[in-house]
């Protein structure tokens, strides 16, 4: 298993640019991706989880839309840097939205 970074406090100024890269960065940069940091779940996320989760993402496709949330408290509790939360759901949008091709070729050059 993949040992995720420790804790670090983050701003949300610092999450938004980093959002900002990773988009462009996995040629998602024709999506409009909204992030919301907060220790309680926004109404407009699902929370399949009895309210453990620390991140979650919806997404519509076909509109290329997306909203992340990332709790630093809940980051702050297991140990882990939000940074690495919110780029593991940025994954979530990257993977249901291209081929195995295209994600091939893409780890590829980001390795290269």
């Amino acid at each position: 298993m993949i040992q995720p970074p420790k804790y670090r406090k983050r701003s949300d100024e610092f999450l938004n640019e980093k959002l900002r890269k990773a988009l462009n960065t996995l040629n998602l940069r024709d999506w409009m991706v909204e992030l919301f940091t907060d220790d309680d779940v926004p109404e407009r996320f699902f929370d399949d989880d009895a309210g453990d989760s620390p991140a979650m993402v919806v997404h519509e496709s076909q509109y290329k839309i997306a909203r992340i949330w990332v709790s630093p408290g809940r980051a702050k509790r297991d140990g882990v840097d939000p940074l690495f939360y919110l780029l593991h759901e940025v994954g979530h949008i990257w993977q249901d939205n291209h081929t195995e091709e295209f994600k091939c070729n893409t780890i590829a050059n980001l390795l290269l």
